[in-house]
């Protein structure tokens, strides 16, 4: 492909990741998660967070935690801190997910370390439910989940 298939083809991905927020923005989901599960399925990481939002709400697909948790994890390994976010409350919840205040923190303070303050406030709370190992144990995580995504 050359370079000015690719600049075309990131111009037409573009274009879809706007009409599919334009969808979301007016109400029509239906619309929002066909145009975003296309996008997503081809790495787009916005779209994987948006899917996983439409999946966590149940707003233009059937609510589903276990879709909810694929692409808002796929969204935040690929570093979008609104997934990174979005992940902690999932396991602080229990969304899907057993709930795990240590798994919680490591999501809300990768997403803290962008200075989201909302994810710095609720990392904060975790702190206060967890003790001292586990607390340990979610920094080591975090470590560990930073060393592999430089």
């Amino acid at each position: 492909m050359s370079a000015c298939d690719n600049h075309t083809q990131a111009g037409k991905m573009e274009a879809a990741l706007k009409a599919a927020q334009k969808a979301d923005y007016k109400g029509d989901y239906n619309a929002a998660a066909q145009l975003f599960q296309a996008l997503a399925e081809r790495g787009d990481v916005q779209a994987e967070f948006f899917l996983g939002d439409l999946y966590l709400s149940g707003n233009g697909v059937p609510q589903d935690y276990a879709q909810a948790l694929k692409w808002s994890r796929a969204a935040a390994e690929h570093g979008s801190t609104a997934a990174q976010f979005t992940l902690g409350k999932m396991y602080e919840l229990g969304l899907g997910v057993p709930q795990d205040y240590v798994q919680a923190h490591v999501w809300y303070n990768l997403s803290a370390y962008s200075g989201d303050e909302q994810a710095t406030r609720k990392r904060d709370q975790m702190r206060l439910k967890m003790n001292r190992s586990q607390l340990e144990e979610a920094l080591r995580r975090e470590k560990a989940w930073l060393e592999a995504h430089r």
